[in-house]
């Protein structure tokens, strides 16, 4: 069902609900919520169709109207949040080795105590550098959290490992979050959960069912009427459709996030995502060729990237990198691979050794293949990081062969490298717009 094809259910469904409410029931809601005469008919002109989803919500909230019912009648789909519970309940029955986390979680005291080393933003910024640390750190303050605290808690659990390929337990964590969510916390907070159980599935390979996540979750944020949170969910919602080949969609979606995202917000998860709109959008139009586009939204980018982590900034010189080579400015290409390169080392192997390759191309395009030896020879340093991954240990073992000997350097060589790096970052990787 396309973006027209829902909006048009769900003008007909909301114009059925006003019928079924009786007389009067449009101006009543139209008066309560201070909208002008005729807006709900306006919505439905031919060629104008629109939807408000947070006046919508409104206009149900007015009429008595249970909202998710609302939704499901329309769509007749079950909540995707529901079967994403189901399955961590089965395998929390089913498994063997139930996360540790969990048995703490049932032996806590009722209420809980509370405590100032709980700092949501802090344990995120662990979960990115260290992911294993932040879990050993999570478990000690199990027992000092209040019962609200909880849920995020074992959310940013869960999430971390998810970083560690750790799949089933971050399913069986996460769906208990989301149980206690619904007792403890409030309608931001479990959306937040939501949102973060779509990159569970999504890392698991369930797309469709990552994109329903996100969809639910901005539906519930929709309803709390924070602008800047429903750009955020979505971006998550875009990076999704992106990897579902939907470029179009992809691309409305960016560009509506951009909207709702203000580029003098002092909230820092505000700013972290509207660089990631920005350069999704730098992303997207590279990969459609529309280079004027794509070097423009990567400036943007560029200019609000104060504060943003190695991996998005590394990625984001990628970008203009990859631009520059494109638009034929080998030098300008080869200066950002070069800055790529060095930021992603201390982050990502993989990351690093992909931005060495284009490094080595455009000094093979530029003639320096002395250079370009030297370039492949100095991945040899990123051996040692990989040794877990075996299939990109042996891909980049290839290049680094190949330099040592001083034969055999080409464009088609370079290929077959990368696609062994892929596979390897396949294997053990998150989605690329992966933040939560």
């Amino acid at each position: 069902m396309n973006t027209e094809e829902m909006i048009e259910k769900l003008q007909t469904a909301l114009q059925r609900t006003f019928r079924l409410a009786g007389r009067g029931s449009v101006d009543q809601v139209q008066k309560r919520l201070n909208l002008g005469a005729g807006y709900f008919k306006n919505q439905r002109r031919t060629g104008s169709r629109r939807v408000d989803l947070r006046i919508t919500f409104k206009a149900l909230d007015i009429l008595g109207i249970d909202a998710p019912e609302f939704f499901t009648s329309i769509f007749g789909a079950a909540d995707p949040v529901d079967q994403f519970k189901t399955e961590a309940a089965d395998l929390r029955r089913s498994a063997r080795h139930k996360p540790s986390i969990l048995a703490l979680e049932s032996h806590r005291s009722p209420g809980g105590s509370g405590g100032e080393d709980f700092d949501p933003q802090a344990l995120e910024a662990l979960r990115l550098e260290d992911p294993a640390k932040l879990i050993r750190q999570i478990r000690s303050l199990m027992s000092e959290v209040t019962d609200a605290e909880v849920p995020m808690l074992l959310g940013i659990h869960a999430s971390a490992c998810r970083m560690l390929v750790r799949h089933d337990e971050a399913t069986m964590v996460l769906g208990r979050a989301l149980e206690l969510a619904e007792q403890h916390c409030d309608r931001a907070t479990y959306a937040e959960l939501v949102v973060r159980a779509s990159y569970v599935v999504g890392g698991s390979g369930n797309l469709h069912l990552a994109l329903e996540l996100v969809e639910r979750a901005t539906l519930i944020l929709a309803g709390l009427g924070d602008p800047a949170e429903i750009g955020k969910s979505l971006v998550d919602q875009g990076g999704w459709l992106g990897l579902l080949g939907r470029t179009d969609d992809e691309l409305r979606t960016f560009h509506s996030a951009l909207n709702l995202l203000p580029a003098d917000s002092d909230r820092p998860g505000v700013r972290k995502y509207r660089f990631v709109c920005l350069q999704n959008l730098g992303v997207t139009y590279r990969k459609l060729g529309q280079l004027d586009e794509a070097r423009r939204f990567a400036a943007a980018a560029h200019e609000c990237s104060d504060g943003i982590a190695p991996g998005s900034f590394g990625k984001l010189l990628w970008l203009e990198g990859s631009i520059a080579k494109q638009t034929g400015r080998l030098s300008e290409a080869e200066r950002f691979f070069r800055d790529a390169v060095a930021t992603l080392r201390p982050v990502s192997a993989i990351g690093s050794a992909l931005c060495t390759l284009e490094l080595v191309r455009v000094q093979l395009a530029r003639g320096a293949t002395a250079d370009a030896y030297q370039t492949a020879k100095a991945t040899t340093v990123l051996l040692q990081p990989l040794e877990d991954n075996p299939v990109a240990a042996a891909a980049l073992t290839d290049l680094v062969r190949c330099a040592l000997t001083g034969r055999g350097l080409s464009q088609a060589f370079l290929d077959r490298v990368a696609r062994g790096l892929e596979r390897g970052r396949a294997q053990g990787a998150r989605p690329s717009h992966a933040k939560r």
